[in-house]
């Protein structure tokens, strides 16, 4: 996955092992891997995943090896074995990450920045997990195809299927007027 193209999947998505972040957690371990992560931070350096890895058990290391061996539903079953979490334990987590709210001054900050620049009209957008979607969709919504060629048809980055990528690159270069 290249992270300097396209976001990683939002926080709020449960498409791996049904955990609040660890989809997303699994994009940028693999892009990680192939130097692609681009602004991103994974493992120790961003706070969800340090949240997650906490809770399972599992080192970053562990994991970004084991994210490249497996697929989505190999690497859930990977993450559940290790991490010996019971559905209750699992909800409560991802109840607890999905209501956060930014405590500290500098998250606080980032919110109001990123509410004032995407969204200055929403009111709804409190939670930190809210933020990242909010500064993930602001920064990668564009696309200049002025300037270099949409993805592969071969891509699967996108819910693992050729052509969506491509699609999606031309679609939004096309709602930015940047398509040629």
């Amino acid at each position: 996955m290249d992270l300097t193209r396209q976001p990683p999947r939002r926080p709020s998505n449960l498409g791996v092992a049904g955990i609040v972040g660890a989809a997303r957690m699994t994009d940028k371990a693999r892009a990680h891997n192939a130097e692609t992560l681009g602004e991103f931070v994974f493992g120790r350096y961003s706070g969800l995943d340090r949240r997650i890895l906490e809770f399972l058990g599992i080192t970053a290391d562990d994991f970004a090896e084991t994210a490249d061996e497996y697929d989505d539903t190999a690497l859930s079953a990977w993450m559940l074995e290790k991490g010996k979490k019971t559905k209750k334990e699992i909800a409560a987590f991802n109840k607890s990450e999905l209501d956060r709210l930014p405590t500290d001054k500098k998250h606080q900050q980032l919110l109001k920045e990123r509410l004032a620049k995407f969204a200055p009209d929403r009111t709804d957008i409190k939670t930190v997990l809210q933020s990242i979607e909010l500064d993930d969709w602001g920064c990668f919504w564009q696309v200049d195809l002025t300037a270099r060629p949409p993805r592969s048809a071969r891509s699967r980055d996108v819910a693992g299927i050729c052509g969506v990528a491509r699609m999606a690159d031309k679609v939004r270069a096309e709602r930015s007027g940047q398509i040629r």
